[in-house]
């Protein structure tokens, strides 16, 4: 998953794909808060013509200061 408007890959992994799957993806999130369009970009290392990217649209909103201890 990446961010194409700053150039920056947010995670990566990869899978091996079977009839179904489900993938759990964690990375963090922009430090600042807004309105954020992210892609998924699927590659298929396999078949030619099977890459796929996909639009994500995600809202950050503001967090709670913690104090350090």
């Amino acid at each position: 998953m990446g961010d194409a408007k700053n150039n920056s890959l947010l995670c990566i992994k990869r899978v091996v794909v079977d009839k179904e799957k489900t993938v759990e993806l964690e990375f963090n999130a922009p430090d600042e808060a807004g309105n954020y369009d992210l892609k998924m970009y699927l590659m298929c290392d396999s078949y030619a013509g099977c890459d796929q990217e996909l639009e994500l649209k995600i809202e950050v909103e503001e967090g709670e200061d913690r104090m350090e201890e």
